[in-house]
């Protein structure tokens, strides 16, 4: 599905040249707070919050139909407290990702949510993990369809 960019995105994207800075912002939940984080190395206010810089790399999901998106996500420079708040958690942590330009960092070029952190890896210096979609595609149908509960899907 193609994706519509607004117009000083496109200007930057096609530009031969640009002064323009494609920014990357990651807003990480668990079970009690939720971390913004830019790949920018300067704090980016975004929807009233303020997304503090914090060195990551990130491999963004391809929109493919019928598959269900997936995407690495690598955290860089971790101290100890960050790994043992990883540890803890009871609960895949929820990632929602955008892409937004510095000069209007409100406008959202692209926009992925509802990702959970999956697979997760740690070192002293780094943690990483896939990010995914729950896969709804083969969730189970709670309800034997039959002709008798559901009379208009069966040809009598």
């Amino acid at each position: 599905m193609p994706r519509t960019l607004p117009p000083a995105s496109l200007q930057a994207v096609l530009a031969q040249e640009t002064a323009e800075a494609f920014l990357v912002l990651l807003a990480v939940t668990d079970e009690n707070k939720t971390t913004y984080l830019t790949s920018d190395s300067v704090s980016t206010l975004h929807g009233g919050e303020t997304y503090q810089p914090f060195p990551f790399d990130i491999t963004l999901p391809h929109n493919i139909d019928g598959r269900v998106s997936t995407a690495t996500l690598s955290l860089s420079n971790v101290n100890r407290q960050f790994i043992d708040e990883i540890r803890e958690q009871t609960t895949p942590l929820k990632v929602n990702i955008k892409v937004v330009l510095g000069s209007s960092p409100d406008e959202i070029m692209a926009e992925f949510t509802d990702f959970v952190l999956r697979q997760v890896t740690y070192n002293t210096a780094s943690i990483s993990g896939t990010l995914t979609l729950e896969d709804f595609l083969n969730e189970p149908l709670g309800v034997l369809m039959t002709g008798a509960n559901f009379p208009g899907l069966f040809y009598q």
